[in-house]
């Protein structure tokens, strides 16, 4: 029998499953899953966060429901007024060998014959780089920000990662563990990576902040649009490969069922 990964006390979630613990607040889901522990290692990261447009309240006033199910965390934000857009999320988060991997589903609908539900999922975490994947056949990989777009101001710089596989991986501090975070490439609609500060140190981390914008078109009643989203914990070494080979698993595994 599989053991209960998340514990559930009012809005605040706390997850743990073997060597992995985080946190997550869904009456603020626009932090993501913080305070992230792996093998005894804090992580400096917030995953998997929810940002809605500035109209729309998705926070613990619009919280409609919240419970465990099996190994899955589910909340449900009603629609409101100003965003008129119901939003179903479904964490998941599994541990595998050396691996450990968080599950975001998303799902958004309306009561109405047309809105516009686009909102993004945010991870922001410390690394000293990040590579996106640039092709998926074979997973190959470039340094950011080289050959990824035009850079933005002198102390963000940000590139537009559209037209690329929606895989990103970070190497946190240190030289144990890698991030990886992706999205399936048929529900998303834009991508941006940027990092502060431009120039760090050698071998300091900067603070990267990766976006994977949803939901771009309209939205009518009886219709409902799903988004998939997993960030991996992964060993330092042969992260690559690895990265390539659980980007492909991800591409090939079924929608899931349900909201």
């Amino acid at each position: 029998m599989t053991a209960q990964a998340w514990f559930l006390e009012s809005s605040r979630a706390a997850l743990r499953i073997g060597p992995l613990a985080a946190t997550l607040d869904l009456a603020r889901p626009a932090l993501g899953l913080g305070a992230v522990c792996y093998h005894d290692q804090p992580l400096t990261l917030s995953l998997l966060a929810l940002e809605a447009p500035a109209i729309a309240q998705l926070d613990g006033t619009s919280l409609l429901e919240r419970y465990v199910q099996w190994d899955n965390l589910v909340a449900a934000y009603r629609e409101s007024p100003s965003w008129p857009v119901r939003v179903d999320c479904r964490w998941r988060a599994g541990v595998e060998g050396p691996l450990a991997a968080l599950d975001l589903v998303v799902s958004v609908r309306t009561p109405l014959l047309d809105s516009r539900p686009e909102m993004a999922v945010r991870s922001t975490l410390a690394a000293t780089a990040a590579w996106q994947m640039v092709s998926a056949d074979p997973g190959r990989f470039e340094p950011w920000p080289e050959g990824l777009g035009p850079q933005g101001s002198r102390h963000t710089p940000c590139a537009a990662l559209d037209g690329a596989p929606g895989c990103v991986l970070f190497r946190l501090p240190g030289d144990a563990w890698s991030c990886v975070a992706m999205v399936h490439p048929a529900d998303f609609s834009r991508a941006a990576l940027a990092a502060v500060p431009l120039a760090p140190a050698a071998g300091e981390p900067r603070t990267f902040r990766l976006a994977y914008h949803l939901f771009s078109g309209r939205l009518e009643k009886g219709v409902m649009l799903r988004a998939r989203l997993r960030c991996l914990l992964l060993p330092r070494d042969g992260d690559f490969s690895l990265a390539a080979a659980r980007y492909a698993s991800f591409l090939a595994a079924e929608p899931p069922l349900g909201p």
